[in-house]
């Protein structure tokens, strides 16, 4: 994705989020960038630290100016050793407790999304029961929003992301959304599930 820049008027300005540079506004994509403006943009904070990883992962540390470190360290994408460059353990400790915060909040408004969508497509009564049911025998609002457990493949255990998808090798492999018999109105299980996972991968709601 691509953050784009666009001067109104006089000490007026716009920001915007996009897969392609649109006529008229300017790609200021950067480390820095996306935090300097991640208030201004529709998009939660797990979404701009995807966005800045990627930046950084291209980058490396060695190559960053000290503000885009300054980022990486306080978005705890660089290591512990380069973290301590910038910052003490204490300064530390209030810095990833902020983090984690913002990224909880993420994971809920993600979360609430995502079963919100649900409801809204699932218009049965009892598949609702059997959606929701699911949600709470295997805990999977509380493991994503509070331990940010979303797969087996990424956290090594079963998450909300092998539920959506009934992902094979999972306990959710013949149980999970994707393989339910359920009615959905408006759109396809198929688009449902594509839907559901847009929002809990990409941040798209």
């Amino acid at each position: 994705m691509k953050l784009l820049y666009k001067d109104l008027s006089e000490n007026t300005w716009d920001v915007c989020v996009s897969e392609t540079v649109i006529e008229g506004w300017t790609d200021i994509s950067s480390i820095t960038a996306w935090c300097e403006y991640k208030d201004f943009v529709s998009k939660d904070c797990k979404f701009i630290k995807s966005e800045i990883r990627a930046l950084y992962d291209s980058i490396g540390w060695d190559n960053c100016t000290d503000g885009e470190k300054d980022v990486a360290c306080r978005t705890f994408l660089a290591t512990p050793a380069q973290i301590l460059t910038k910052y003490t353990y204490e300064e530390q400790k209030e810095l990833l407790s902020y983090h984690d915060d913002q990224m909880r909040e993420a994971r809920r408004l993600r979360f609430l999304n995502t079963k919100d969508l649900m409801i809204i497509h699932v218009q049965s009564e009892v598949d609702r029961v059997a959606v929701m049911t699911d949600i709470l025998t295997y805990a999977l609002d509380k493991t994503y929003i509070e331990y940010a457990i979303e797969c087996k493949a990424i956290d090594g255990t079963d998450g909300i992301w092998d539920w959506v998808q009934g992902t094979e090798g999972t306990v959710f492999e013949d149980a999970g959304l994707a393989n339910k018999s359920i009615t959905v109105t408006g759109m396809t299980l198929s688009e449902l599930v594509t839907a559901c996972m847009d929002i809990l991968q990409n941040g798209n709601y």
